[in-house]
């Protein structure tokens, strides 16, 4: 993509931290006569990283093509990076600050600003996407929260293997296999612990993502040289401590200590149309969360489609390249909950495929 085809904007200031987003402009929309007065849907792609890694740029490029090519806005946000602020008041609280953001019109005033005149956001036409942990912010936006000043949730969401399900047991249990080869971290040392929750400002970006990794060096003289900040996210994904770290209050075990940031616990019948896309081999993020999570919007009435990626890990998404992987099976998969999504904006073939429920 050209260069005029993205900028990137602050959304939120918050204690010294400046939180930015990237905003990807489809050619076609800067392009054709009619530029004057366009309002264009708007996806918004939420990254990975256990709430602890990751930057905006690390989303899947195919995607974000995809969605150009659909005449869609992209916004690729970040947001400040546990464990110095929990998932709750940091990325979620910004993901949804970022929303407000958009609906109050300041998108608009920046596409203007940025040599884009006339394109502006269909404030009705807002979709949220995410992978793995940005596949939870992506259903935060979904449902109400403490301030009273919620703007309209998304159309519809697109999760790629988002984690979800909190109390279960899983997410205190040690991973043994990872399955997508991240490296083997070193031992966390309480050295290492205090420079993550000292760092001022908080960080809303590092260097590495849990999209698409590739298989761990067999020596360890091979492996890549891992920041504090990685070493620390590893050792919490290895030792299943990455939301008791994360999100700290209450009982692990009690499902209402996290209803303010599990989907699980907030679905109802009104909930946005919802495509969950995941791995069958994931051993990251287990497909049964997102099993349950369909199936319960499907006995709440809500419009919902589960598509299985068969044989997939974690992060398959983020592996695919561009130029090699558009004809593969498992972006075709890809494609299909895209399409399914787009139906709701009016610009696809929405209808009861395969995987789709709908109560009654």
């Amino acid at each position: 993509m050209s260069p005029e085809q993205m900028f990137e904007v602050v959304y939120k200031t918050i204690d010294d931290c400046v939180i930015t987003t990237n905003v990807y402009v489809p050619t076609q929309a800067t392009t054709s006569d009619d530029v004057s007065s366009k309002e264009l849907p708007t996806a918004i792609i939420f990254h990975g990283g256990a709430f602890m890694l990751g930057h905006s740029r690390m989303n899947s490029t195919l995607l974000i093509n995809e969605c150009l090519s659909r005449k869609w806005l992209v916004v690729a946000p970040n947001h400040r990076l546990c464990p110095q602020v929990n998932i709750l008041d940091g990325p979620i609280t910004d993901c949804r600050d970022l929303l407000t953001w958009i609906h109050a019109g300041h998108l608009d005033h920046a596409l203007t600003s940025h040599s884009h005149p006339g394109i502006r956001v269909s404030k009705p036409q807002i979709i949220a996407m995410g992978t793995s942990s940005g596949g939870t912010m992506a259903h935060s936006l979904a449902w109400n929260w403490d301030n009273g000043m919620t703007p309209s949730p998304p159309i519809a969401i697109l999760d790629f293997y988002g984690a979800k399900d909190f109390a279960h047991p899983f997410w205190s249990q040690p991973l043994t296999s990872s399955g997508f080869g991240f490296p083997t971290p070193p031992p966390l040392t309480p050295d290492i612990e205090s420079q993550i929750y000292t760092a001022h400002p908080i960080p809303t970006t590092d260097t590495i993502s849990l999209e698409g990794q590739t298989p761990t060096p067999s020596s360890s003289s091979d492996r890549p040289h891992l920041t504090p900040r990685q070493i620390f996210a590893f050792n919490q994904i290895v030792s299943g401590t990455v939301i008791r770290t994360n999100y700290p209050p209450g009982s692990p075990s009690d499902p209402s200590t996290f209803r303010p940031i599990d989907p699980l616990h907030n679905l109802s019948p009104s909930y946005p149309p919802t495509c969950i896309i995941h791995g069958t081999a994931d051993t990251t993020v287990p497909i049964e969360h997102s099993h349950a999570v369909h199936q319960e919007l499907a006995r709440l009435g809500a419009r919902t489609k589960m598509i299985e990626v068969e044989g997939q890990n974690h992060t398959f998404l983020g592996a695919l390249v561009e130029g090699r992987d558009e004809e593969g099976e498992v972006w075709k998969k890809c494609l299909e909950g895209v399409e399914w999504i787009a139906g709701f904006l009016g610009t696809g073939r929405e209808g009861e495929g395969e995987g789709e429920k709908r109560g009654v």
